[in-house]
């Protein structure tokens, strides 16, 4: 089971900025085309599942200072899920976007992102990269999702950002 958390921001428009705008909604469905979302009692014989239930979206905002967008900054936060799991037999990890899935023209160019994740409830983890498989014990685990975008040299063009993490549970 896999499910998209969504991060955004808007950077004052400059006048020669291209611009691609796409809402919250649109990003989350076509992250999410061809999932296959099942109720707990279509899962299996076993009734095992993992069932993760999207929050609110995340808010990057610019780190003044770097060449940096950030969940973590001043104004920013993170993207948020409950998972919900039958046993201990899942892990879950947050997917690391290559680049902006919305952004102005060349406002991938030269990006780096980490994602990274935390967990309370049934399951509690500190921040731990996104990469990282945590195991969760049966119940509700909520997770907050961050990310940070960095361009190497330059400033991020104006304009409106959008990244998608994968929160997946395996």
């Amino acid at each position: 089971m896999a499910a998209a958390l969504c991060l955004a921001i808007t950077l004052p428009l400059s006048s020669h900025a291209q611009e691609t705008v796409q809402s919250a909604d649109e990003i989350i469905e076509e992250a999410l085309e061809g999932e296959a979302y099942l109720e707990p009692e279509y899962l299996g014989s076993k009734n095992q599942y993992c069932q993760i239930i999207l929050g609110s979206e995340g808010q990057l905002r610019e780190v003044p200072g770097l060449f940096e967008l950030s969940s973590k900054s001043a104004g920013g936060r993170a993207g948020t899920a409950q998972v919900m799991t039958s046993n201990a037999s899942f892990r879950i990890s947050v997917d690391t976007p290559l680049g902006f899935h919305t952004a102005p023209r060349d406002g991938n160019n030269g990006v780096v992102m980490a994602a990274s994740y935390s967990g309370n409830g049934a399951s509690n983890f500190s921040e731990t990269p996104g990469d990282i498989q945590h195991k969760l014990k049966k119940g509700i685990t909520s997770i907050e999702a961050h990310l940070v975008a960095h361009r190497n040299g330059e400033p991020f063009p104006a304009g409106n950002y959008a990244a998608v993490l994968t929160l997946r549970c395996e």
